[in-house]
């Protein structure tokens, strides 16, 4: 099932405007970020309190919308690509702004 590339189509295409179309869903980028951490699917799935399975599923969707393969199946566990290094930065900041989101979110409730 993993470390087959997406298929071309799937690739994110710009709009007129340079936008891009399709944005990643934070889930998906929180499913990332757990597996690179975590280095398998199943290590990632325990701390998402998830199945292996469904982590194997959220990561073939995120690299089918992206058009990009995320990560490298080896041995000892999966290894992040050249693009999902790429990503990498980009995801931790995502992290970083629904975590202040949340905060901000929780402190504007209490008032």
């Amino acid at each position: 099932m993993h470390g087959m590339p997406p298929p071309k189509n799937a690739r994110a295409r710009r709009s007129s405007s340079g936008a891009i179309d399709r944005v990643p869903s934070w889930d998906d980028i929180r499913f990332f970020l757990a597996i690179h951490r975590a280095g398998s699917l199943s290590a990632a799935a325990r701390p998402l309190k998830v199945t292996q399975p469904t982590c194997g599923r959220r990561l073939v969707a995120l690299e089918t919308s992206l058009g990009v393969r995320l990560f490298d199946r080896t041995p000892d566990g999966l290894r992040i690509t050249t693009e999902g290094k790429t990503l990498l930065d980009s995801a931790m900041r995502m992290e970083e702004s629904a975590e202040d989101l949340a905060l901000r979110a929780t402190v504007s409730d209490r008032d």
